[in-house]
């Protein structure tokens, strides 16, 4: 499962970067799949030992704007053991229909969403996800979302909008989003919340069961702070 999923990755890649060849995606890693995994790790200038690490994925620089940074369709499974950190993404960062664990996540530069999940998406530590250059969202969950904290700064619409299950055991913390911080038409639990500095929204839209365990802070609002 896993090498179909590297190849499936690699097949992607391959339609945009011409430098990475394109393969079959039938779960043996032999001779072509080498051959795109050393064009991948020369094209983004790592290492060209032909060996894939799982226990960190990092990706950056897939500009083109139809294009994410990671592509997890639906009935695939990805589970990284350490960070996964996905940096300039054209389109948005992490597209997820399927199932991604990690220990964290961190997206840096995106076209629209952040996070689109369709999926079970689980993270055990930090999700970071910061300047969404297009007019996209921080976090757009519609199915099953956990982590244990969330922060999300500069983005152009909500930093979150919710409309499936998205439970974060420690703090949401929401900072810059012009239209609004959060959205929420189904169920949101958190630990804490803060969100400071929405320009032209509430801070906090809420229509569906929002649980906080502690302290809920809202300020710098041009809207309402809460409704």
């Amino acid at each position: 499962e896993k090498v179909r999923h590297l190849q499936y990755m690699l097949a992607v890649l391959s339609e945009y970067i011409p430098q990475i060849p394109p393969l079959n995606v039938d779960g043996i890693f032999g001779r072509e799949t080498l051959d795109a995994v050393l064009a991948a790790q020369k094209y983004f200038d790592l290492p060209e030992t032909g060996i894939v690490n799982a226990a960190n994925i990092t990706i950056s620089n897939t500009t083109k704007s139809d294009m994410n940074g990671i592509e997890a369709k639906s009935g695939s499974k990805m589970t990284v053991t350490g960070a996964i950190t996905i940096t300039n993404s054209g389109k948005r960062g992490l597209n997820n229909a399927g199932e991604v664990k990690a220990a964290s996540l961190t997206i840096d530069g995106f076209g629209e969403n952040g996070i689109q999940n369709a999926g079970t998406l689980e993270i055990s530590g930090a999700i970071t996800i910061s300047n969404g250059i297009g007019n996209g969202h921080g976090v757009y969950n519609s199915k099953t979302f956990t982590a244990g904290s969330l922060s999300i700064s500069n983005v152009k619409r909500n930093g979150i909008n919710n409309a499936g299950d998205l439970t974060v055991t420690g703090a949401i913390s929401v900072k810059n989003a012009v239209q609004g911080g959060i959205g929420n038409s189904k169920n949101i639990t958190a630990g804490s919340v803060t969100i400071d500095t929405v320009t032209a929204g509430p801070g906090i839209n809420n229509s569906g069961t929002f649980t906080v365990a502690g302290l809920t802070a809202v300020q710098n609002i041009t809207g309402t702070d809460v409704s």
